[in-house]
């Protein structure tokens, strides 16, 4: 009888702890629980935010989106990283240690998709699909892609786009890993105008990531057209005169100051930024806007106001030009020449002349002289 009554206490003591196991799992941290089911089941995949197109002054298309397949994966559903890397470096063109290094690297949410490679070939694109059973949390995904028309002649003035920097995601608002930002030139001063609003697909997939099905989608929106003051035939023909010579073209509408044109060289392959990088011309600075260079003889109408305004010169007052000018620096004596006359291949020598000469001349020696009287500080000040 004793035995009969431990009995049911033992199944008691037995069950209680169980029951609130069960309770605690089931009610307390349903929610919880629930949530983290959700996450290994479903995914979101990003949809490449489309951006405005950007024309010239008379609707040209100087830059637009253009369909290109990717290969994304997800994190947590990677298995064997190693093995993944070598199947995919041969045909991806990438070091097997770049691949695996990819895949390795902790993401703040690994259920978020990350970017292997854009832009795939056909036989790229062949290739995964045949082996996508042995590439789990691979797949690849429809994006977009900047179409340059132009490509090198205009790609220091349009700039281009690339995937935000881990700098940049913690300076900017509304941006993932993965997202094409504009990094130079329009692209990235219109940046916010031309960027659209993000779209998804919500799927489930199961054990391995491979997808079951679609439970909804939304639509990612375009960004906003621009439209340019440039004329693309005038840079094109800009581009074209300048040739492969280091250097810039502006052409501005004297009317209102409007670019018409803006080349510089070298420049870029805006569609394969990582060769560029190792171009040793600096294919990357705008010799329009930020090259540094003497101003020549613009400078020479400076000078002469200088000098007028200061009257240590009359429109009529004559210096002599000997082709010439030995200019004191201390100990030293540096000479300055006027320009080489093509007819003699000598130094020019306009001999005595005044300033209504000397202008259209454009004789170094005469504007040396009188820069010399108004003097460096003056000259600086009527710049």
């Amino acid at each position: 009888m004793d035995r009969l009554k431990v009995l049911p206490r033992l199944i008691y003591l037995f069950f209680i702890p169980l029951f609130c196991g069960i309770f605690y799992l089931q009610i307390i941290r349903y929610f919880p629980y629930k949530k983290l089911s959700e996450r290994n089941c479903l995914r979101i995949i990003d949809l490449d935010i489309p951006r405005g197109t950007i024309f010239d002054r008379k609707g040209e298309v100087l830059v637009a989106d253009r369909p290109c397949f990717n290969l994304c994966f997800i994190p947590f559903d990677l298995k064997d990283c190693e093995k993944t890397s070598k199947i995919l470096a041969p045909v991806l063109n990438i070091l097997q240690e770049k691949i695996k290094s990819t895949l390795r690297k902790k993401y703040s949410n690994p259920f978020e998709q990350q970017f292997l490679k854009r832009d795939l070939g056909g036989k790229e694109i062949a290739f995964v699909e045949e082996e996508n059973e042995k590439l789990p949390g691979l797949f690849i995904q429809v994006g977009l892609k900047r179409d340059y028309k132009l490509g090198r002649d205009a790609s220091l003035l349009l700039g281009y786009t690339g995937e935000v920097s881990p700098g940049e995601l913690e300076r900017l608002e509304d941006v993932k890993s993965g997202d094409l930002i504009g990094k130079e030139g329009i692209e990235k001063v219109f940046d916010a105008v031309l960027k659209g609003k993000r779209g998804g697909i919500r799927i489930e997939v199961d054990a391995w990531g491979h997808k079951v099905r679609t439970l909804g989608k939304k639509e990612s929106s375009p960004g906003n057209n621009i439209i340019l003051s440039v004329d693309l035939s005038i840079q094109e023909s800009a581009a074209k005169n300048l040739g492969d010579y280091p250097g810039s073209v502006v052409a501005m509408d004297p009317r209102n100051g409007e670019i018409l044109a803006l080349v510089s060289k070298p420049s870029f392959d805006p569609d394969d930024i990582q060769s560029s990088l190792r171009h040793p011309g600096k294919p990357f600075l705008n010799r329009a806007l930020q090259g540094c260079y003497a101003p020549g003889s613009i400078y020479k109408i400076c000078t002469e106001l200088a000098a007028l305004e200061k009257k240590v010169i009359t429109p009529t007052d004559k210096l002599e030009c000997k082709g010439i000018l030995e200019v004191a620096e201390g100990e030293r004596i540096r000479l300055f020449h006027c320009w080489v006359d093509r007819k003699t291949d000598q130094y020019k020598q306009h001999g005595w002349i005044d300033i209504n000469t000397a202008l259209p001349q454009s004789c170094n020696i005469f504007f040396g002289q009188i820069g010399l009287m108004v003097g460096a500080k003056d000259l600086l000040d009527c710049g």
